[in-house]
């Protein structure tokens, strides 16, 4: 739809920056018009909000245990060490990350609040 060079058109308002009242140029659409204020508008909008945004929280996906598999203490009072490291959904180790050891039998084998386990007994757990 052309208009008259001076008729005036609804902008997109103080707020955008973009004057309420602009006059057409000749031969330029409406269209083209409310194409740009709606680009003046959407731009900063989606600036802000980017701006802004949080990154989503890490969490823990995976824990890796060492050693893996299974371990024999062949003697009452024999120790292994465990180390566990964990990983957040993107992969990476998760440094300040807990992690608590226990045992299904206390009575076979003590573990440390560090990992070290304790033969305690004859049997499995």
């Amino acid at each position: 739809m052309k208009r008259h060079p001076a008729d005036p058109v609804l902008g997109a308002g103080a707020a955008s920056g973009v004057p309420a009242v602009t006059t057409m140029h000749q031969g330029e659409t409406m269209h083209r018009m409310l194409k740009l204020a709606v680009v003046l508008v959407a731009l900063p909008l989606l600036l802000s909000t980017c701006k802004g945004a949080e990154p989503a929280p890490l969490v823990p996906t995976s824990i890796i245990v060492t050693p893996s598999g299974r371990v024999s203490l062949t003697a009452v009072g024999a120790t292994q060490q465990f180390a566990a490291v964990v990983k957040d959904q993107n992969g990476n180790t998760m440094a300040t990350a807990v992690v608590t050891w226990t045992t299904e039998n206390a009575a076979v084998a003590t573990v440390s609040a560090t990992g070290l386990a304790t033969a305690a007994g004859n049997g499995q757990t």
